[in-house]
């Protein structure tokens, strides 16, 4: 699901290690697997131009600092017993706003389709490696937490501006990943070739104001209704937004332009409370997906 878009919704060798049980036969084809958080991660928002912009309806813009992701597991498969696997040797945690790095790269694989394709983003382990220009100050804080995703940033609207602190600790299993390229199972290793794919983050979920409609709008302004007097937002601040009863910062109700009541609807999350830091918290839960827009399965744990 994009703002703006039309949504289905469906529930390097060494460091990194090759683990590939393949036979001799036909063993001509190389995979890499980078992770990204596409132009928004870069840029912030808005991002894009025309249709393809997403920005937020209330006129703010965010921009990152820092988006830490800790990817536990990853596993890339033929079907069968007998078929063809690649996972990472180690745990590791990755910083987005520096563009797409590459988590791994196999060669002597069987050429053909990969139809099981998962990732795991967890807490940080004490196994964790580093990728791309992540501390180790962040690390070890990440892993005193139990911090699986860390997003620091702000947002402004042009008269106010708000600082972000976002931690998340949730484990989700992204199962059997829809390739977003072409809608079909996992990925295919072409023969003589290398085939590149990408874990993709969808930042933009965090803001989206439904999940039970086709179409959703990014909104900001709830949550600066909850910043501290320093204009800090933390997740746990988002506990003060009632679903059904947002406000924003004058304390009113939450409305568009038109003056029609804003009410956050979320669809198929699994909240744990009706408020907006257990909202956010169930959509960033829907944030990893495959090669773009690919959909996986998503295990919560």
């Amino acid at each position: 699901m994009r703002a703006g878009l039309k949504w289905f919704a469906i529930a390097s060798v060494g460091l990194w290690g090759a683990c590939a049980e393949s036979g001799s036969a036909g063993d001509s084809g190389a995979l890499a697997v980078t992770i990204g958080g596409e132009a928004a991660a870069e840029e912030g928002f808005p991002v894009g131009a025309g249709e393809s912009e997403i920005a937020f309806v209330d006129g703010f813009e965010v921009t990152f600092d820092s988006i830490l992701v800790s990817v536990l597991e990853l596993t890339v498969a033929e079907e069968g017993a007998a078929g063809s696997s690649v996972t990472l040797d180690a745990p590791l945690v990755v910083e987005l706003t520096t563009g797409s790095q590459e988590v791994g790269f196999w060669s002597g694989l069987r050429s053909g389709r990969y139809a099981a394709v998962g990732y795991t983003i967890g807490p940080v382990q004490a196994a964790s490696t580093l990728l791309g220009e992540v501390s180790e100050t962040d690390l070890a804080e990440m892993q005193a937490e139990g911090v699986a995703i860390w997003i620091r940033g702000s947002a402004t609207d042009g008269t106010d501006t708000y600082t972000l602190d976002l931690r998340f600790a949730e484990t989700v299993r992204q199962l059997d990943c829809v390739n977003g390229l072409d809608g079909t199972s996992g990925l295919v290793v072409t023969e003589g070739g290398t085939t590149t794919v990408d874990l993709t983050i969808h930042l933009d979920h965090l803001w989206f104001d439904t999940y039970a409609a086709e179409e959703a709008n990014l909104r900001f302004e709830p949550w600066a209704a909850t910043a501290d007097a320093d204009g800090h937002i933390e997740l746990e601040f988002l506990s003060a937004q009632e679903l059904g009863d947002l406000t924003d910062r004058a304390g009113e109700p939450l409305t568009t332009a038109g003056e029609t009541l804003v009410v956050y609807d979320p669809g198929t999350l699994d909240l744990t409370s009706f408020d907006l830091e257990s909202y956010v918290r169930a959509a960033a839960t829907t944030m990893g997906h495959f090669n773009g827009e690919g959909h996986c399965e998503y295990v919560v744990e």
